[in-house]
């Protein structure tokens, strides 16, 4: 695929700098002669003409180029064409969930490149199984007095968000770049996104009665123990992989799944489930980072399991 965009891309190239070397030289040799034949006694509009014109043509040139490279990626069809489809989730005893897909065709091939689950908590009333039990053969961080303020942080906004429904105040750990995430874009703001979580539980309980911690299995994830351990899961990320689970990364590089992981100790995720859920519900994902001698939130998503 490289050597074809580069067997396609270089005659573009070397079009658009005829293009460009034409455009240029006109627009010089047309400035040149006019003003030239106008004298030294000619006027501010008569000075500026030659100098508008040749702007002009170097614009045109430009924008001859943008065409160029316009008509190129339709006739190659690299601006696709993206089709969405919606689908209604029925549970027993619960209310319905929207699933909606975004699919485009790549490489021959009709592939999903974005999706969005509605309200994956809305009309819980039954334990769910799925996020009975937590996996016990990954691999865990060896225990360290630097996992301390992680955990501490960690269980203190957990319990002011969903045992003591104090949303205004639990935002304090959003980082401002958490923002860009596509649940809390939706929900408006870090504290409506609370709200719509913290809402479809039951109140007046801890957090063991009301979330528990999900399975994990990733290479560059190492988990934390800790006393709340059955209520969420506490995870270490690895330097490689931890730019990429950002609401803003771009595309993961290989280095991100593949060799062996190195940590620093400057970013964790806190993952758990809902226990009131019914079926496969969502799972809660927290990105944590060491930002200022802080421990502030930088990614939250609603993830489907």
């Amino acid at each position: 695929m490289s050597l074809m965009n580069m067997l396609v891309g270089l005659p573009m190239m070397l079009l658009c700098l005829v293009v460009q070397a034409a455009t240029t030289f006109w627009s010089v040799r047309h400035y040149v002669r006019r003003t030239a034949g106008a004298g030294a006694g000619a006027g501010f509009v008569a000075a500026t003409r030659p100098l508008l014109s040749s702007m002009i043509i170097m614009m045109l040139g430009n924008f001859a180029q943008i065409v160029a490279w316009g008509i190129l990626f339709v006739v190659l069809d690299e601006f696709g064409e993206y089709y969405a489809t919606a689908t209604r989730l029925l549970r027993e005893r619960s209310a319905e969930t929207i699933l909606t897909q975004l699919w485009t065709r790549e490489a021959g091939s009709w592939k999903i490149v974005s999706w969005h689950l509605e309200t994956p908590f809305v009309g819980a009333d039954a334990p769910v199984a799925a996020f009975a039990d937590v996996d016990r053969t990954a691999s865990e961080a060896p225990n360290s007095p630097s996992h301390a303020a992680i955990i501490k942080a960690a269980t203190q906004f957990l319990t002011m968000w969903i045992a003591e429904r104090r949303y205004a105040d639990a935002t304090v750990y959003f980082a401002p770049r958490s923002a860009f995430c596509a649940d809390v874009k939706n929900a408006g703001s870090a504290g409506a996104f609370l709200a719509s979580v913290g809402n479809a539980l039951p109140k007046g309980k801890t957090l063991g009665d009301l979330i528990t911690a999900v399975p994990f299995g990733h290479p560059h994830l190492e988990k934390v123990a800790h006393d709340q351990g059955a209520a969420f899961l506490l995870t270490r990320v690895s330097t490689d992989l931890a730019p990429t689970l950002e609401c803003n990364a771009g595309t993961p590089g290989r280095s991100s799944t593949m060799g062996p992981p190195t940590f620093d100790g400057k970013t964790y995720r806190v993952d758990f489930g809902v226990k009131s859920a019914v079926g496969q519900a969502g799972a809660v994902s927290l990105l944590w980072r060491l930002e200022r001698n802080n421990w502030r939130i930088v990614s939250a998503e609603i993830v489907a399991h």
